[in-house]
């Protein structure tokens, strides 16, 4: 698990997917894999760190905002899959990063939830939506 492998897709473009599953078939194994997607890169102590991942959109059944009486937060979610590593795993909860398609605006999203257990060899970072902050 949380091994990438080149797979050539119909025009003989190699891309690159990660194995994030194996089955328990005895007779026939059989791995599931995703294509990667999105590199993820963070800064600690000053060092840039980067890694090739899966971005996950998560399914919510609100619109995106919660509404409070005196409030309005962003409440949306989504998840990265990266393969463990030394460098993923300097990945914390609260971290922040921009994740966005909008140069002007882009999304930020703060780490609220770190699994690496299931399966052993890949880190799946759920993120919560934050407000954006130029500075």
């Amino acid at each position: 698990m949380g091994k990438y492998v080149d797979i050539p897709d119909d025009t003989g473009t190699y891309n690159r997917w990660l194995i994030v599953g194996r089955s328990d078939e005895p007779q026939f194994v059989k791995y599931n894999i995703l294509k990667c997607n999105w590199v993820l890169k963070w800064i600690i102590d000053g060092e840039i760190h980067e890694c090739l991942g899966v971005l996950r959109s998560r399914n919510s059944y609100n619109s995106g905002l919660w509404n409070d009486y005196l409030l309005s937060t962003p409440e949306n979610q989504d998840s990265i899959w990266l393969p463990t590593n030394p460098d993923t795993q300097t990945v914390a909860y609260n971290m922040r990063f921009l994740i966005s398609d909008n140069q002007i605006n882009p999304i930020a999203w703060e780490v609220s939830k770190i699994e690496d257990l299931n399966p052993q060899g890949v880190i799946k970072i759920t993120m919560k939506q934050d407000l954006y902050d130029p500075k």
